[in-house]
């Protein structure tokens, strides 16, 4: 037997099994990882959650930064309130942040914002979006398809059109199926899930010192 081929095996045997100890290192480090800022977050969340239940609630400003923290996202603190009070409140906080645009917080509760209280306003909306990501994505992958055709004719000019296209276009609609899943996550809310039975929305902070100094004047 040749030496020299049984070394090269054996050497690409050694490759692929270093190789493969790499990769399950690092996925078992990344998912050691993941799980220890799963329990840091759900330890913040616990904070958080007693933070806003607590007698006297804090200020307004403690509540939207510690949502921020959390989520990465911005909220008034009225809002975030009124949205813990669901039953499903992780779910109705991250529809609400991505569909905010269509809702607002009234004084009955969560409503559609102007133009787009009716359904069929909705629909149309949807539609729209719809018709836009099916144009915009056909403009992205056109001219893939024919990539080869254009080549053999312009040379590597091609590839660059290709990418120009795929770039420009695919942005565009992922921005409109992203509009699309936003008005989903709005009528989600304001359709499926509803705040727990006895669950009264708090009103900012603020009010209870602003009525204590109104209560002092009057004195």
């Amino acid at each position: 037997m040749d030496i020299g081929l049984v070394g090269g095996i054996i050497g690409k045997v050694l490759v692929l099994v270093t190789g493969a100890f790499a990769v399950f290192k690092a996925y078992n480090s990344l998912h050691v990882r993941r799980r220890s800022q799963l329990r840091r977050d759900y330890k913040f969340l616990k904070q958080f959650i007693n933070t806003v239940q607590a007698q006297p609630r804090p200020h307004d400003l403690v509540i939207e930064n510690g949502y921020l923290a959390l989520s990465g996202k911005s909220l008034p603190a009225a809002e975030i309130l009124h949205l813990l009070t669901y039953k499903n409140p992780s779910l109705a906080l991250k529809n609400y942040a991505e569909g905010r645009r269509f809702l607002m917080l009234g004084p009955d509760g969560l409503c559609y914002r102007e133009g787009y209280a009716e359904e069929k306003a909705r629909k149309r909306y949807r539609a729209k979006r719809l018709f836009w990501y099916a144009v915009t994505g056909l403009f992205a992958f056109f001219p893939l398809m024919f990539v080869g055709a254009l080549y053999e004719s312009t040379g590597p000019e091609a590839i660059l059109v290709a990418l120009a296209f795929l770039v420009s276009f695919g942005l565009i609609a992922l921005l409109t199926i992203w509009e699309y899943g936003a008005m989903v996550g709005a009528e989600v809310i304001m359709n499926d899930l509803r705040p727990s039975e006895g669950a009264v929305a708090a009103r900012p902070a603020v009010d209870e010192p602003l009525q204590a100094a109104q209560g002092k004047s009057k004195e």
